[in-house]
């Protein structure tokens, strides 16, 4: 999938919205999330807290692919692999979930979330792929 933005709720390490994608893992029933994170000085990223209106809040830890300059700004790109059950209840929601970066050496988080006037559409649209995936899932009756 093509990236796409989410934006940055409170300005302070960050001051860029966060760019994701995702990738299917068809043999785990999992989902990649691949991320990058903008940062005003280099930290390390270490986990990822998936806060989800409807249930309790889910914790990965982060793999730190790279981190390098951009500009003035330092250029973060994680991983983190999360269950396929936990990715469609990302999207069952009628409110956006919240992610929350964390930093060993921080005493901030670095919080992410959808424009709430915009859900809709973007649920939608992950919803819909998400109908793909189960219909293509081998063994599957259509």
């Amino acid at each position: 999938m093509h990236p796409f933005l989410i934006s940055l709720l409170e300005k302070g390490l960050s001051d860029k919205p966060l760019q994701y994608d995702y990738t299917y893992l068809d043999a785990r029933d999992s989902v990649s999330m691949l991320m990058t994170v903008v940062t005003r000085k280099p930290v390390r990223i270490d986990s990822l807290l998936i806060q989800l209106p409807s249930t309790a809040n889910i914790k990965h830890p982060l793999e730190q692919i790279y981190i390098q300059p951009k500009g003035k700004k330092w250029e973060n790109r994680l991983q983190c692999t999360i269950s396929y059950q936990e990715w469609c209840l990302m999207y069952a929601s009628p409110e956006p979930f919240i992610l929350q970066f964390s930093m060993p050496d921080e005493d901030n988080e670095i919080v992410f979330a959808d424009k709430r006037h915009k859900w809709t559409k973007i649920a939608a649209r992950f919803t819909g792929l998400q109908q793909i995936i189960e219909l293509n899932k081998t063994g599957k009756d259509i």
